[in-house]
């Protein structure tokens, strides 16, 4: 069997900001906000001001244009930088990040057609996502397109999602029961610790959860939950308030998760990319002979 350590990966991350394309004047917005609390309001519009901005009709297509627009600008000057890159491109959107990006792979809400993509999209990686409560709440369920017994979820040209959260996040929701409702008897699946990885390794410990009912009816899995942090009683609701949202930058856990993915897919990739060159030569012997 083929190991990690064999598999040839190089991986690069950058990050796009779109957050100043829809922010109005400070000047307009500190005029019209009240002097009591000062530390919420602030939060307030530091945080909530952002989905007001994207569910108005001007701002939201000028918001996915413009993220659009950003990644393509960004791998184009990866591609110019390594002409010979012939690897697989992941996004990692957190928070409202997630349903901007849904839109624009969906092509929903957009005037004059979508947006373009100049490159292929293997994985949406959505962290703390309110992906789904978006979708839930402007009714795309109920269009006659949507899919309610689904056991899969891809995006137009085939990338894969990844609906990732920490269990007290209050901004993150589940995506796998709007495509089926059986979903919803189904935990989320565990992303397993660092420390029961090492424990499991050295033979000790704990071991790793077994297939939950999804995977052994061959039901692909969307949701997966950290393990970090408490997600019940007073420490769930002080990690809520303090840092859950924002906690998915430092997760090593989740680090580990999205590594070990991206390389089963390549191992993938590669196991099927030897057997095509297999069956090629075999039957090029074949008409040889």
């Amino acid at each position: 069997q083929r190991k990690y350590l064999d598999i040839p990966l190089a991986i690069a991350v950058d990050a796009i900001s779109w957050g100043h394309i829809a922010k109005s004047s400070q000047e307009t917005l500190q005029s019209i906000t009240l002097p009591s609390v000062p530390s919420l309001r602030s939060i307030i519009n530091d945080t909530m001001l952002d989905v007001l901005y994207y569910r108005s009709p001007m701002y939201g297509q000028m918001i996915v244009r413009a993220v659009a627009k950003l990644l393509n600008a960004k791998v184009a000057l990866y591609r110019a930088t390594f002409p010979n890159f012939a690897g697989s491109v992941s996004l990692f959107c957190h928070s409202l990040g997630s349903v901007i990006t849904y839109d624009m792979l969906q092509g929903h809400f957009l005037e004059g057609g979508g947006v373009q993509l100049d490159f292929k999209i293997d994985n949406i990686f959505a962290l703390g996502s309110p992906m789904a409560m978006f979708v839930h709440t402007r009714g795309d369920v109920a269009d006659p397109s949507w899919t309610s017994d689904a056991t899969s979820f891809t995006f137009p040209g085939g990338a894969r999602l990844f609906n990732i959260y920490d269990p007290t996040d209050p901004v993150a929701f589940r995506f796998e029961p709007l495509i089926n409702a059986r979903y919803a008897q189904l935990p989320p699946k565990v992303i397993a610790s660092r420390h029961k990885r090492r424990s499991a390794a050295s033979g000790g410990g704990q071991k790793e959860e077994g297939p939950s009912r999804a995977d052994f009816y061959g039901w692909q899995r969307i949701d997966y939950v950290l393990q970090e942090g408490s997600d019940s009683g007073l420490m769930g609701h002080l990690r809520a308030i303090s840092n859950a949202h924002h906690c998915y930058w430092l997760s090593k856990d989740l680090s580990l998760f999205i590594l070990e993915t991206v390389l089963e897919q390549r191992l993938y990739s590669i196991d099927n990319s030897e057997e095509r060159a297999a069956a090629q030569e075999a039957e090029r012997s074949g008409m040889k002979g």
